[in-house]
């Protein structure tokens, strides 16, 4: 879960659940890729990570199970194009000249990878899987 009100979503959840709830928030940075946002001059905010989301649930009287799930981010590309597309969603407003940075970003750090491109570096990728049964309070 990444959105605005941690605490509305996990309340609404939890009301409406009829046995057990999961849900799973980023750890750090989670998806998002702080070396873009270096790129492009930006700073990438701190979110709420599950740590903010757990003591939530421990404030509701929930005692959550908690799980990690890490990805390793060693996407391959088709091409150049698709790779920088693939980047947009973490800037839904972004300038023009972000745009040419961020094409510059991708230009260096591509790699061939056999017949297809990927990052010069990898990226993992880190999430809190958090579940309990809605009876489960303290």
């Amino acid at each position: 879960m990444i959105v605005e009100d941690p605490r509305a979503a996990l309340e609404k959840l939890n009301a409406i659940a009829s046995r057990r709830v999961f849900v799973s928030f980023p750890v750090g940075d989670g998806p998002f890729d702080r070396r873009l946002f270096e790129a492009l001059g930006r700073q990438l905010s701190r979110r709420a990570d599950y740590i903010f989301a757990y003591n939530i649930l421990h404030q509701m009287g929930i005692l959550a199970n908690v799980a990690f799930l890490a990805t390793n981010r060693g996407k391959v590309y088709t091409s150049e194009i698709a790779a920088y597309e693939s980047l947009l969603w973490m800037f839904p407003d972004v300038s023009a000249s972000e745009k040419a940075k961020l094409q510059d970003f991708v230009s260096q750090h591509l790699i061939r990878h056999g017949s297809t491109l990927r990052f010069d570096y990898d990226r993992t990728v880190r999430w809190a899987v958090m579940f309990w049964d809605v009876m489960t309070t303290i």
